[in-house]
């Protein structure tokens, strides 16, 4: 813990190469060279990792450095936010795919309304009201890529 902001910096969902492009993102978006990243820095830094900004993760941190006081990381924080920040990352990521392996009963990479209705026990209708929502080339069903798509905008 530094100062009240809490660190969770171990981590067994990371490739070294997460972890240097941390330590590369850093540095880059770090443009005074002070050591510290401020909130808008912090939101770019996000950006560029490919993180969703508009994540309980990130209110959670603006909050806690407002609650301390500081308007800024050091590396240290940033280094055990990124960390915490891309462990949640991967593991909604595995939840996803493992939610939608559940509903491609036939394994061919999509589901398609009945598949869903069956997997979810819901309606058809409601299942075609899914499909609808998330089918992006009008194929008539859902891929992972659309079907994560379709999560991500209902929990923002």
């Amino acid at each position: 813990m530094m100062g009240n902001i809490l660190i969770m910096a171990d981590t067994e969902f990371l490739t070294a190469e997460d972890l240097k492009k941390i330590k590369t993102i850093f540095r880059d978006i770090d443009g005074n060279g002070d050591g510290r990243l401020s909130k808008h820095e912090l939101k770019r830094a996000c950006k560029t990792m490919g993180v969703r900004v508009n994540t309980e993760h990130m209110t959670t941190m603006m909050k806690t450095m407002d609650e301390c006081g500081k308007d800024y990381l050091n590396f240290q924080e940033f280094d055990a936010f990124m960390r915490d920040l891309l462990e949640a990352h991967a593991v909604e990521e595995q939840y996803l795919k493992n939610v939608f392996a559940s509903m491609d009963e036939n394994g061919d990479g999509y589901a398609t309304c009945d598949e869903i209705a069956k997997a979810l026990g819901i309606s058809r209708d409601t299942a075609l009201e899914m499909v609808n929502d998330a089918d992006k080339n009008g194929d008539g069903r859902v891929n992972y890529k659309e079907f994560a798509e379709l999560y991500r905008r209902k929990d923002e």
